[in-house]
């Protein structure tokens, strides 16, 4: 596969190495057949909301899940190596920068340690893992924190607070990495917020003093090669009301899955930033290169814009 390196307009967003000290946050995941392209790889929606089940789980197992509501600017996933098909993996998150009313999420994931002894017996048994504890709702596999598995990893149905020096492997061992910007609202009003105390008596210890901003980045259209429509579906909306950030990424797997042949990267680094909450129903895709905006199709408003930095060269044409 011809994979490319894209040359960025802006600095790339930092991916910060997990703290010596602070929260390190981990849940496990696996591969299955709802979330995977049909060559096996995990695809990046399906990362996508791997990525956000861990920051609310995160947030949930800390006592904060009612504090504020968080909405996603910024979201860059870069891909060492695509998780397949059945792989068991462990997904890290810790918090590496906090602003005003905005704070930065790093997230890494990895293959989780193989199962020993009376955990192995019991996932070939039934095939999956169960959650014990208090769980956040479907799809999120989170529970206690009690025993620890190879590496002092937790067993499969936990959730984990660990520090960064008990992670020191998961950097060299990382499939994915991913860094994200997240707005911090006021849970009733909606509205930007500044982040609490107790927030921060949670997170910065990990952020270490590390302060980021909010700003837009990504140019707005210009010069647009190419156009094509696009539609969400009412089935990719959320309990916020509008379309959940995952599903921005489908587009993108379109054109790897659309593509003849169908595309399949080893690896690739992407970015979408969010401008403006989009409802389901036609969309227009605006092409330039390695970039790509959502817009209205009537207003041309931009609801949110990607940009691919490493990814096969027929999708920056």
């Amino acid at each position: 596969m011809d994979v490319d390196l894209v040359t960025e307009a802006h600095d790339r967003e930092s991916m910060v190495a997990a703290p010596a000290e602070g929260r390190v946050f981990t849940i496990h995941r696996r591969a299955l057949l709802s979330d995977c392209a049909p060559s096996g790889r995990l695809r990046l929606d399906a990362l996508a909301r791997w990525m956000q089940d861990v920051a609310y789980a995160d947030v949930e197992e800390a006592g904060l899940a009612q504090v504020a509501v968080w909405v996603l600017r910024r979201h860059r996933i870069v891909v060492r190596r695509f998780p397949r098909f059945g792989e068991r993996c462990e997904v890290h998150t810790f918090c590496s920068g906090i602003g005003r009313m905005w704070a930065e999420r790093r997230t890494t994931v990895t293959l989780a340690p193989p199962a020993t002894g009376r955990e192995a017996g019991a996932s070939s048994s039934t095939g999956a893992s169960s959650s014990t504890g208090t769980g956040s709702g479907p799809g999120t596999d989170v529970g206690t924190t009690s025993g620890t598995g190879a590496r002092g990893a937790p067993t499969r149905s936990e959730h984990a607070v660990h520090t960064g020096a008990e992670l020191a492997h998961a950097a060299a061992d990382a499939l994915v990495e991913a860094v994200a910007l997240w707005v911090h609202l006021d849970p009733t009003r909606r509205t930007p917020s500044p982040v609490t105390a107790g927030e921060r008596a949670v997170y910065a210890s990990a952020a270490a003093g590390r302060r980021v901003l909010a700003h837009l980045r990504h140019q707005r259209p210009d010069a647009v090669a190419k156009a094509w429509p696009w539609s969400f579906r009412h089935t990719d909306t959320d309990l916020a009301e509008h379309v959940n950030n995952a599903a921005y990424w489908q587009p993108l797997e379109e054109e790897l899955l659309g593509a003849t042949p169908p595309l399949d990267p080893a690896a690739i680094d992407a970015e979408i930033e969010f401008r403006t909450p989009a409802q389901p129903g036609p969309k227009r895709i605006l092409a330039s290169g390695p970039r790509r905006w959502l817009t209205d199709p009537e207003s041309g408003e931009v609801y949110a814009s990607t940009l691919l930095r490493t990814a096969p060269a027929s999708l920056r044409a």
